[in-house]
Protein backbone atom coordinates (compact mmCIF):
# COMPACT_ATOMS: atom_id res chain seq x y z
CA UNK A 1 0.00 0.00 0.00
CA UNK A 2 1.46 3.45 -1.09
CA UNK A 3 1.86 5.79 1.94
CA UNK A 4 1.04 9.09 -0.19
CA UNK A 5 -2.48 9.46 -2.42
CA UNK A 6 -1.86 9.00 -5.88
CA UNK A 7 -3.45 10.53 -8.91
CA UNK A 8 -4.67 8.80 -11.59
CA UNK A 9 -4.62 10.03 -15.11
CA UNK A 10 -7.08 8.27 -17.31
CA UNK A 11 -6.68 9.64 -20.94
CA UNK A 12 -4.62 9.60 -24.42
CA UNK A 13 -0.90 10.32 -25.04
CA UNK A 14 0.23 13.34 -26.34
CA UNK A 15 3.77 12.60 -28.12
CA UNK A 16 5.34 16.05 -27.14
CA UNK A 17 3.99 15.87 -23.18
CA UNK A 18 1.96 18.66 -24.33
CA UNK A 19 -0.86 17.85 -23.02
CA UNK A 20 -2.53 14.53 -22.03
CA UNK A 21 -1.61 11.90 -19.37
CA UNK A 22 2.10 12.88 -20.28
CA UNK A 23 1.74 16.11 -19.03
CA UNK A 24 -0.51 15.26 -16.00
CA UNK A 25 2.88 13.31 -14.89
CA UNK A 26 4.61 16.31 -15.03
CA UNK A 27 2.44 18.52 -13.70
CA UNK A 28 2.30 16.12 -9.86
CA UNK A 29 6.00 15.55 -9.89
CA UNK A 30 6.12 19.41 -9.52
CA UNK A 31 3.47 19.54 -7.07
CA UNK A 32 5.06 16.27 -5.39
CA UNK A 33 2.77 13.49 -5.80
CA UNK A 34 2.85 10.65 -7.51
CA UNK A 35 1.07 10.24 -11.32
CA UNK A 36 -0.28 6.52 -12.43
CA UNK A 37 -1.99 6.58 -16.07
CA UNK A 38 -4.50 4.23 -17.45
CA UNK A 39 -3.71 4.57 -21.46
CA UNK A 40 -7.67 5.11 -22.97
CA UNK A 41 -6.08 6.03 -26.02
CA UNK A 42 -3.13 6.95 -28.59
CA UNK A 43 -2.83 10.11 -30.70
CA UNK A 44 -0.03 11.25 -33.00
CA UNK A 45 -0.44 15.31 -32.81
CA UNK A 46 2.15 17.84 -32.90
CA UNK A 47 2.39 22.09 -33.49
CA UNK A 48 0.37 20.91 -37.48
CA UNK A 49 -2.61 19.24 -35.54
CA UNK A 50 -3.89 16.01 -34.77
CA UNK A 51 -2.66 13.38 -37.89
CA UNK A 52 -3.70 10.13 -35.95
CA UNK A 53 -6.17 8.94 -33.22
CA UNK A 54 -6.72 5.41 -31.92
CA UNK A 55 -8.80 4.34 -28.69
CA UNK A 56 -7.25 1.80 -26.40
CA UNK A 57 -9.25 -1.57 -26.19
CA UNK A 58 -11.92 -1.19 -23.74
CA UNK A 59 -10.97 -4.68 -21.95
CA UNK A 60 -7.59 -2.76 -21.33
CA UNK A 61 -8.95 0.91 -19.62
CA UNK A 62 -10.25 -2.12 -17.01
CA UNK A 63 -7.16 -3.98 -16.90
CA UNK A 64 -5.39 -1.32 -16.61
CA UNK A 65 -7.63 0.36 -13.56
CA UNK A 66 -7.48 -3.01 -12.03
CA UNK A 67 -3.86 -3.21 -11.85
CA UNK A 68 -3.82 -0.30 -9.80
CA UNK A 69 -5.64 -2.03 -7.12
CA UNK A 70 -2.39 -1.87 -4.35
CA UNK A 71 -2.52 1.64 -4.61
CA UNK A 72 -3.75 4.59 -2.41
CA UNK A 73 -6.01 6.28 -4.63
CA UNK A 74 -6.46 9.75 -3.48
CA UNK A 75 -8.26 11.43 -7.44
CA UNK A 76 -8.74 10.25 -10.49
CA UNK A 77 -8.36 12.68 -13.59
CA UNK A 78 -10.04 11.98 -16.89
CA UNK A 79 -9.00 13.21 -19.96
CA UNK A 80 -9.11 12.48 -23.31
CA UNK A 81 -11.43 9.33 -24.59
CA UNK A 82 -11.76 8.95 -28.40
CA UNK A 83 -14.67 6.77 -28.32
CA UNK A 84 -18.40 6.56 -26.95
CA UNK A 85 -17.61 3.19 -25.71
CA UNK A 86 -14.35 4.58 -24.13
CA UNK A 87 -16.65 7.13 -22.32
CA UNK A 88 -18.90 4.61 -21.12
CA UNK A 89 -16.19 2.10 -19.77
CA UNK A 90 -14.92 4.56 -17.61
CA UNK A 91 -17.90 5.56 -16.37
CA UNK A 92 -18.87 1.76 -15.34
CA UNK A 93 -15.31 1.73 -13.40
CA UNK A 94 -15.77 5.44 -11.91
CA UNK A 95 -18.88 3.98 -10.09
CA UNK A 96 -17.26 1.43 -8.61
CA UNK A 97 -14.50 3.56 -7.15
CA UNK A 98 -14.79 6.11 -4.04
CA UNK A 99 -12.02 8.64 -5.06
CA UNK A 100 -13.12 12.07 -6.11
CA UNK A 101 -13.42 12.53 -10.11
CA UNK A 102 -12.56 15.26 -11.95
CA UNK A 103 -13.29 14.93 -15.74
CA UNK A 104 -12.13 17.16 -18.65
CA UNK A 105 -14.02 16.94 -21.82
CA UNK A 106 -11.57 17.30 -24.72
CA UNK A 107 -13.65 17.54 -27.74
CA UNK A 108 -11.14 19.40 -30.10
CA UNK A 109 -7.54 19.52 -30.62
CA UNK A 110 -6.23 23.12 -29.85
CA UNK A 111 -3.72 22.77 -32.95
CA UNK A 112 -6.78 21.60 -34.98
CA UNK A 113 -8.55 18.35 -35.10
CA UNK A 114 -11.82 16.93 -33.91
CA UNK A 115 -12.06 14.08 -31.34
CA UNK A 116 -15.42 13.93 -30.39
CA UNK A 117 -18.88 12.82 -32.25
CA UNK A 118 -21.91 13.22 -31.60
CA UNK A 119 -22.04 9.91 -29.78
CA UNK A 120 -19.50 10.95 -27.65
CA UNK A 121 -20.68 14.11 -26.04
CA UNK A 122 -24.10 11.93 -25.96
CA UNK A 123 -22.14 9.16 -23.86
CA UNK A 124 -20.47 12.53 -21.34
CA UNK A 125 -24.21 13.48 -21.12
CA UNK A 126 -25.29 10.01 -20.31
CA UNK A 127 -22.79 8.60 -18.08
CA UNK A 128 -19.34 10.19 -17.42
CA UNK A 129 -20.92 13.47 -16.12
CA UNK A 130 -22.60 11.95 -13.19
CA UNK A 131 -19.21 10.39 -11.85
CA UNK A 132 -17.84 13.69 -11.86
CA UNK A 133 -16.68 15.72 -8.72
CA UNK A 134 -15.80 18.55 -10.20
CA UNK A 135 -16.95 19.03 -14.30
CA UNK A 136 -14.56 21.43 -16.34
CA UNK A 137 -15.65 21.75 -19.68
CA UNK A 138 -14.34 25.02 -21.73
CA UNK A 139 -17.01 27.18 -23.58
CA UNK A 140 -17.01 25.28 -26.70
CA UNK A 141 -17.64 21.64 -25.05
CA UNK A 142 -20.08 23.03 -22.77
CA UNK A 143 -22.31 24.51 -25.78
CA UNK A 144 -22.21 21.01 -27.30
CA UNK A 145 -23.18 19.10 -24.34
CA UNK A 146 -26.43 21.49 -23.40
CA UNK A 147 -27.30 22.36 -27.13
CA UNK A 148 -26.93 25.98 -26.95
CA UNK A 149 -24.87 28.51 -27.96
CA UNK A 150 -22.15 29.47 -24.73
CA UNK A 151 -20.83 33.34 -25.98
CA UNK A 152 -20.97 35.37 -22.91
CA UNK A 153 -20.99 35.13 -18.90
CA UNK A 154 -24.12 34.42 -18.49
CA UNK A 155 -24.69 31.76 -21.02
CA UNK A 156 -21.70 30.38 -18.95
CA UNK A 157 -23.80 30.25 -15.79
CA UNK A 158 -26.74 28.80 -17.51
CA UNK A 159 -24.52 26.23 -19.02
CA UNK A 160 -23.08 25.70 -15.36
CA UNK A 161 -26.26 24.91 -13.98
CA UNK A 162 -27.73 22.74 -16.80
CA UNK A 163 -24.47 20.27 -16.14
CA UNK A 164 -24.74 20.07 -12.58
CA UNK A 165 -28.06 19.08 -13.08
CA UNK A 166 -26.87 16.25 -15.04
CA UNK A 167 -25.30 14.52 -11.58
CA UNK A 168 -21.90 16.00 -11.04
CA UNK A 169 -20.87 17.72 -7.73
CA UNK A 170 -19.55 20.97 -9.45
CA UNK A 171 -19.04 22.25 -12.52
CA UNK A 172 -16.68 24.95 -13.85
CA UNK A 173 -17.38 26.14 -17.15
CA UNK A 174 -13.84 27.83 -18.15
CA UNK A 175 -14.48 31.50 -19.85
CA UNK A 176 -11.09 30.94 -21.39
CA UNK A 177 -13.00 30.81 -25.00
CA UNK A 178 -15.24 33.39 -24.36
CA UNK A 179 -14.06 36.74 -25.78
CA UNK A 180 -13.45 39.98 -23.41
CA UNK A 181 -10.95 41.84 -21.70
CA UNK A 182 -11.22 39.23 -18.77
CA UNK A 183 -11.82 35.79 -18.52
CA UNK A 184 -15.07 34.83 -16.10
CA UNK A 185 -14.89 31.11 -15.36
CA UNK A 186 -18.22 29.97 -13.78
CA UNK A 187 -18.51 27.76 -10.85
CA UNK A 188 -21.50 26.27 -9.85
CA UNK A 189 -22.36 23.45 -7.24
CA UNK A 190 -24.88 22.74 -4.35
CA UNK A 191 -24.40 26.07 -3.21
CA UNK A 192 -25.11 28.29 -6.09
CA UNK A 193 -22.63 29.81 -8.85
CA UNK A 194 -19.49 31.42 -8.11
CA UNK A 195 -17.69 33.90 -10.62
CA UNK A 196 -14.24 33.63 -11.15
CA UNK A 197 -12.78 36.94 -13.16
CA UNK A 198 -8.82 37.09 -13.84
CA UNK A 199 -7.14 39.76 -16.02
CA UNK A 200 -6.85 37.95 -19.73
CA UNK A 201 -3.50 36.94 -20.29
CA UNK A 202 -1.90 38.28 -23.80
CA UNK A 203 -0.02 34.63 -23.97
CA UNK A 204 -1.12 31.41 -24.91
CA UNK A 205 0.25 27.95 -23.90
CA UNK A 206 -0.82 24.44 -25.12
CA UNK A 207 -2.59 22.05 -22.42
CA UNK A 208 -4.10 24.45 -20.32
CA UNK A 209 -7.03 22.37 -19.61
CA UNK A 210 -5.43 19.27 -18.83
CA UNK A 211 -3.23 21.68 -16.48
CA UNK A 212 -6.27 23.03 -14.93
CA UNK A 213 -7.84 19.49 -14.32
CA UNK A 214 -4.66 17.21 -13.00
CA UNK A 215 -3.99 20.24 -10.11
CA UNK A 216 -7.73 20.26 -8.88
CA UNK A 217 -7.57 16.89 -8.72
CA UNK A 218 -4.28 16.78 -6.74
CA UNK A 219 -5.69 19.33 -4.15
CA UNK A 220 -8.69 17.05 -3.68
CA UNK A 221 -6.45 14.12 -3.05
CA UNK A 222 -4.53 16.10 -0.56
CA UNK A 223 -7.75 16.62 1.43
CA UNK A 224 -8.74 20.26 -0.29
CA UNK A 225 -12.42 21.05 -0.91
CA UNK A 226 -13.63 21.30 -4.76
CA UNK A 227 -13.62 25.08 -4.64
CA UNK A 228 -10.25 25.57 -2.84
CA UNK A 229 -9.09 23.01 -5.38
CA UNK A 230 -10.55 25.01 -8.36
CA UNK A 231 -8.99 28.11 -6.92
CA UNK A 232 -5.39 26.75 -6.40
CA UNK A 233 -5.89 25.16 -10.45
CA UNK A 234 -6.85 28.21 -11.93
CA UNK A 235 -3.45 30.16 -9.97
CA UNK A 236 -1.40 27.16 -11.10
CA UNK A 237 -2.19 27.13 -14.69
CA UNK A 238 -1.78 31.27 -14.72
CA UNK A 239 1.34 30.48 -13.67
CA UNK A 240 2.87 28.43 -15.40
CA UNK A 241 1.17 30.20 -18.79
CA UNK A 242 4.15 33.27 -17.85
CA UNK A 243 6.68 30.66 -17.84
CA UNK A 244 5.86 28.37 -20.64
CA UNK A 245 8.73 28.00 -22.83
CA UNK A 246 9.06 27.61 -26.92
CA UNK A 247 8.77 24.06 -28.34
CA UNK A 248 8.81 23.09 -32.14
CA UNK A 249 6.79 26.28 -32.63
CA UNK A 250 4.32 25.70 -29.54
CA UNK A 251 4.16 27.01 -26.18
CA UNK A 252 4.18 24.77 -23.78
CA UNK A 253 4.03 24.20 -19.72
CA UNK A 254 7.97 24.53 -18.13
Amino acid sequence: MSAAPVVVSIGANDPWNAAGIGLDLLVLRDLGLRGATVVAGITAQGPEGVRARWPAPHEAIVAQLNALAALRIGAYRVGLLLDADSVRTVARALAERDAPVVVDPVFSASRGGAFADDAVVDAYRLSLIARATLFTPNAYEAARLVKYAVETPADAERAARDLLRLGARAVLVKGGHVDGDEIVDVLADGDGITLLRDRRLTVEMRGTGCILAVCAAAALAQGHDVVEAVMRARHEVRSRMLTAIELGGMRVAR
